[in-house]
């Protein structure tokens, strides 16, 4: 190789021209995550016998996902007929 097939040695590197690539971060912390945790110290507590309640309130958590997943799919074709005819 010759010094004429090397870049020009008076450029510099701007990283500006060529930022790095940044993965995407979704740092969210989605509500049914909350709701297993909220499960999961209810369901400690009551096996320790530090909660005097039913096991169907230690559940509640787990039946609100569901709940949760279904009222989304029975209102979303309602709000987008609404988003429709407002067009």
């Amino acid at each position: 190789m010759t010094r004429s097939d090397y870049p020009n040695e008076s450029e510099s590197y701007d990283p500006e021209l060529d930022p790095p690539r940044k993965l995407p971060v979704n740092p969210k912390v989605r509500l049914s995550a909350v709701l297993i945790v909220m499960f999961l110290f209810l369901a400690l507590f009551k096996l320790v016998d530090g909660l005097a309640l039913s096991w169907w309130w230690i559940s509640l958590p787990l039946w609100l996902i569901p709940i949760g997943w279904g009222r989304n799919y029975l209102i979303a074709p309602f709000r987008r007929a609404l988003h429709v005819m407002k067009k």
